[in-house]
């Protein structure tokens, strides 16, 4: 289907942090599409930062429409580790359903290694939902599902490949964001640091392909 773009769009919106560790924010869209429909949403959203780990974060929406109720909704979450974390939230739609989540997580690190989550619901829609990522030097492999009245499964990978300073290369899809190729002598198998973060390996020519830096930016490369 083609979606054409609106005739007129008007946004706006605006945050603050009235103390250390808490945040509040709005916004205001006002769109109307070339066959006259008119869209407007009202939303704002506070968060705040709590005691061992713990964030709270509330929003609420307002279609500013007869047919359409608030929505709103409410999240806790824990951090479990650097890159682990466990979430519970209750949400309400415009239309009045209300529905709860249970959610753990792992996000995958900028180098190899792996990242997955498990989001369990009681919304008949998306009752569990799991996915997995695995980065590895070549290519990032991600594989979702979701199970419910309609189940799916969807397997997919992605990545780059070029050459560079003698170095013919397959990585991890490189996008928007800049490159490098790292030199250590001959030295094979060495860990090379973007940001004190683990992100390639050097080959047995001593070079290693490091990807995400930001163009036009000082990068920290160890």
């Amino acid at each position: 289907a083609t979606v054409s773009k609106p005739r007129e769009l008007l946004r706006g919106g605006g945050g603050l942090s009235p103390f250390r560790g808490g945040s509040l924010g709005v916004s205001y869209i006002d769109q109307r599409s070339w066959a006259g429909d008119r869209f407007r949403i009202l939303s704002a959203n506070a968060g705040v930062v709590l005691p061992n780990g713990f964030n709270l974060s509330v929003f609420a929406a307002d279609l500013m429409s007869k047919k359409a109720g608030l929505s709103f909704g409410i999240n806790l979450t824990k951090a479990l580790g650097p890159q682990r974390s466990a979430s519970v939230s209750l949400n309400r739609s415009n239309n009045g359903n209300y529905s709860k989540r249970l959610a753990v997580s792992q996000s995958a690190p900028i180098g190899p290694g792996m990242g997955w989550n498990i989001e369990a619901s009681d919304d008949i829609r998306q009752e569990l939902r799991t996915g997995f990522t695995l980065n590895t030097n070549a290519l990032q492999v991600n594989v979702d599902a979701a199970f419910s009245d309609t189940s799916m499964v969807r397997v997919g990978a992605n990545g780059s490949v070029g050459w560079m300073k003698g170095l013919a290369f397959a990585s991890r899809y490189i996008s928007d964001h800049s490159f490098a190729v790292v030199e250590v002598g001959d030295l094979a198998g060495v860990r090379v640091y973007r940001a004190n973060q683990y992100a390639a390996t050097t080959n047995r020519k001593g070079k290693a392909l490091v990807t995400g830096l930001l163009p036009y930016e000082d990068n920290r490369i160890s």
